[in-house]
């Protein structure tokens, strides 16, 4: 099993994300007629080494860029290629940011996983590069 990823820090902590970390500053976002600021999105999958029989947690927090004062709203779904996997609606988690998990059953072999955030009145949406993860 192989994914790949980064560490990224997200606010005093360093945190694994062995999918998707955060965009680069200036990743493009898609623009709608939402809001105007700009929001990035991560995505992480446990277990590391997920296995066809078990199921496995995506887990994204959307992360609004400074000067942001207010939490994104909407909900964030996640895709295996063109397949949409499923959706869930933000809400605040233990640490105070805006985040949405969903669980599911990947085949065995190879999968290209990306989470895509709705955006809301006050975010544009914003979307993960697709992330390879091999599923034993």
């Amino acid at each position: 099993m192989r994914i790949t990823g980064r560490v990224v820090a997200l606010g005093a902590a360093l945190v694994a994300v062995p999918m998707m970390g955060l965009p680069a500053a200036g990743a493009a976002t898609t623009a709608t007629t939402a809001g105007t600021g700009v929001a990035r999105v991560g995505l992480h999958v446990t277990p590391s080494a997920p296995v066809s029989t078990k199921q496995i947690r995506l887990h994204s927090a959307v992360i609004p860029k400074a000067p942001a004062t207010t939490k994104a709203t909407g909900s964030v779904c996640w895709f295996d290629g063109a397949t949409q996997l499923g959706c869930s609606p933000l809400a605040v988690d233990k640490k105070g940011a805006a985040a949405a998990d969903f669980k599911t059953k990947l085949a065995k072999g190879s999968h290209s996983l990306m989470a895509k955030y709705s955006g809301d009145s006050s975010y544009r949406p914003a979307s993960t590069k697709p992330v390879s993860v091999t599923v034993a």
